[in-house]
């Protein structure tokens, strides 16, 4: 039965765990055993000490950890050591700075169905939080069990997650990666594959081995696509121009299509000049300025200032200049069709709203089940 503490101490638990010089805690070896790898480990490593009758009056338990710190390091979380139960407190444990560690309360209450009381007051709060319950549960191999307890605390800050994690996708995946959350390590992936030419090689170290193959191989794939892309959008025939052999084409036939001929050698002349100025995959965003103009079509790119520049060196008459603006317009439909997957957003921030603070990226990418690192070990591990 829990008491009414900050912390529920449970009157026939077997295991007594000692934090710091306030915080010990009388907890269940079966419930332990279950959620932790160290404990399981522990208990399995040997037989309870027998405790005598004063023992038990005196209220001590068959099993006793004490946390110790293994480093002069402030950061240092210590390490638990098994201790007699009965000649512990012969033991001198230094147990300082550890009194207002409230993750222990957090990491423990898990175990027991309690939700943490993560300070919600700011992002940067609730981050901290999280981040030092997934250091604590690593003490004692039990992230696992508190993985979905961080995830939910993580989404429910939807509105300024999903910023955060594409300002700094790097630092987001490895933390994605560590709680096993699909929608932290997704989001991630597909900002950093989609600012890939934008991170340093300092940057792209810092990802995990398997982290960042799965990067390198989602971008090359990428590339691979916008290559075939701006080969299909630079040798582009609209279907009504392309003649049959058969019907032996006349020279008439194609002097009817000159208009369109010639919004064909425009556009061309562009793709090829805009190409080699950079503006294409090579670009530092990867192409997303460049393709996103063949998505929107119209005034997007080659508008009415551009054509009149080329009439500057091809005068035409008023009407022929609409003519050819029209067949340029039916082009520049054609093109949406070539960008179209380049352009799809697999992220839960919209580009237009990234628009207004950073220079955007391609967010296309898509992270199936099976490129999760998780999957791939348990998959793994099943297997053998």
């Amino acid at each position: 039965m829990a008491s009414s503490s900050d912390f529920p101490q449970y009157q026939d638990g077997d295991v007594t765990i000692v934090v710091s010089t306030s915080k010990v805690y009388r907890l269940h070896s079966h419930t332990l055993r279950r959620v932790s790898d160290f404990f399981r480990n522990a208990f399995e490593n040997g037989e309870a000490p027998r405790l005598t009758a004063a023992a038990r009056r005196d209220g001590h338990t068959p099993y006793r950890f004490v946390l110790v710190q293994q480093h002069s390091d402030s950061d240092d979380r210590g390490a638990f050591i098994s201790l007699n139960p009965i000649t512990a407190r012969a033991a001198r444990v230094d147990l300082s700075g550890q009194d207002e560690d409230k993750c222990w309360d957090w990491l423990f209450g898990c175990f027991y169905g309690i939700t943490p009381a993560f300070d919600t007051s700011t992002f940067g709060a609730t981050v901290l939080d999280c981040s030092n319950l997934l250091e604590v549960a690593d003490t004692i191999a039990a992230v696992t069990h508190i993985r979905e307890v961080v995830d939910l605390a993580l989404l429910r800050q939807d509105k300024v997650l999903w910023p955060s994690i594409a300002t700094n996708p790097v630092v987001w995946a490895e933390l994605g990666r560590r709680v096993k959350s699909p929608a932290i390590f997704r989001e991630a992936v597909v900002h950093i594959v989609g600012k890939w030419k934008m991170l340093g090689e300092a940057t792209k170290g810092q990802l995990r081995a398997a982290t960042k193959e799965l990067c390198q191989r989602k971008w090359d794939e990428l590339e691979l696509a916008k290559r075939a892309i701006e080969i299909r959008i630079a040798g582009h025939y609209p279907e009504f121009l392309c003649r049959n052999h058969v019907d032996k084409p006349h020279r008439t036939g194609y002097a009817n299509d000159i208009y369109m001929w010639m919004a064909l050698s425009c556009f061309r002349q562009y793709v090829s000049q805009s190409g080699n100025d950079g503006m294409n995959r090579q670009a530092e965003d990867g192409g997303y300025a460049w393709y996103k103009q063949f998505s929107q079509g119209g005034d997007a790119y080659l508008d009415h200032d551009a054509m009149r520049a080329f009439h500057t060196y091809f005068p035409m008459s008023s009407k022929a200049c609409s003519v050819l603006e029209s067949h340029m317009n039916v082009l520049k439909e054609d093109m949406k069709v070539f960008v179209k997957d380049l352009m799809v957003v697999r992220t839960h921030i919209d580009p237009a709203t990234m628009e207004e603070v950073i220079k955007p990226w391609l967010t296309c990418t898509k992270v199936d089940k099976e490129d999760l690192p998780w999957y791939v070990l348990e998959e793994g591990a099943h297997d053998q």
